[in-house]
């Protein structure tokens, strides 16, 4: 039996390389760009004078918002992720996969209204089924800092994206097709991913639509 707090505080992160989807997986979950805007400390200082607030990574809908406010801040957007996959040493765009991963818990606790039982959720994010390991030991090193700094985690799983969706439909044993912005992956599954059988096709996006509508 699942206790009723683990229930009541499950919670999901899906990093693609468009989008950032996330939310207690009870609930509708919430979908944002997966970019962010790392300000210099002038346009930051801008920021503070105009809008009243201060932040060196910007992420979500304020992106948006922010945006015109600052002529150079077009230069600045990152996307962090390519492919499905973020560069080992690009610390910009871990600023910003650290900050999105922020801005859920926040987000998700500011609906919720921050009941007086939490203490953490329990966390499963999803990757690219090609994702190379090092992004696994970098996501949960950003989960600990962030769960020191406001008490966001209580546990924390990372599985592959296609793993995600064979659990979802019940079944360990089949081949999840999974196409997002950047490509389409072709997944292998036998209790989890057969990662020497993956196949990833360099297709994705409005290229993944024009070919399933060629096909109907």
């Amino acid at each position: 039996m699942i206790d009723e707090y683990r229930r009541k505080y499950a919670y999901a992160e899906d990093y693609g390389t468009s989008q950032f989807k996330f939310g207690p997986v009870a609930e509708k979950p919430y979908v944002v760009e997966n970019r962010g805007v790392i300000t210099s400390e002038l346009e930051s200082r801008l920021l503070l004078e105009l809008f009243g607030v201060s932040k060196p990574v910007i992420v979500g809908e304020e992106v948006s918002r922010y945006l015109p406010a600052v002529d150079s801040l077009g230069r600045s957007l990152i996307y962090p992720m390519h492919d499905g996959i973020v560069e080992r040493g690009n610390e910009r765009a871990w600023l910003v996969i650290k900050e999105i991963t922020r801005y859920g818990f926040e987000r998700s606790l500011r609906d919720l209204q921050k009941p007086r039982d939490f203490d953490g959720f329990y966390v499963t994010a999803a990757l690219s089924a090609i994702a190379p390991k090092y992004m696994y030991e970098k996501l949960f090193d950003i989960h600990a800092e962030l769960d020191k700094e406001g008490r966001y985690v209580k546990a924390v799983t990372i599985i592959p994206q296609p793993l995600a969706v064979a659990i979802a439909e019940k079944t360990t044993e089949c081949i999840v097709v999974e196409s997002g912005h950047g490509n389409t992956q072709i997944t292998p599954i036998v209790v989890y991913p057969v990662r020497d059988a993956i196949t990833v096709l360099n297709r994705g996006g409005a290229e993944a639509d024009a070919m399933a509508a060629e096909i109907l």
